[in-house]
């Protein structure tokens, strides 16, 4: 029988926040002892015009996580207490804005609800 409580916290016990676990540090000397390192052959086959664009791409989304964070679905709560300004703009049409600003449409919509 156990003298000590139900568990919950206890200064000192466990793996310290950041260090590696057993099975991690296990993997990485496999790695090593082979002389394998994955993100160099993620960007070998990466750079590899011979691979299909799907395999490229892959390779290409596997390695981004290391550089830029995955984007997160960010929820908004806002109210509108007025109206909305929407410009409408056509690709078509670029080439003439770029000659002539002024041409710009606008279509405001007044909100129904003040």
């Amino acid at each position: 029988m156990s003298t000590q409580g139900a568990g919950g916290f206890r200064s000192g016990a466990g793996r310290p926040k950041g260090a590696l676990g057993e099975k991690t540090l296990a993997v990485q000397a496999k790695l090593e002892k082979l002389d394998c390192d994955p993100i160099e052959a993620l960007a070998m086959i990466a750079k590899d015009t011979n691979n299909t664009a799907e395999l490229r791409f892959q390779a290409n989304k596997e390695l981004a996580q290391y550089i830029a964070p995955k984007r997160r679905a960010v929820e908004m709560d806002a109210a509108i207490d007025g109206g909305i300004k929407v410009n409408l703009l056509s690709f078509a049409d670029m080439g003439k804005l770029e000659e002539d600003k002024d041409k710009a449409e606008s279509l405001t919509y007044e909100s129904t609800e003040k």
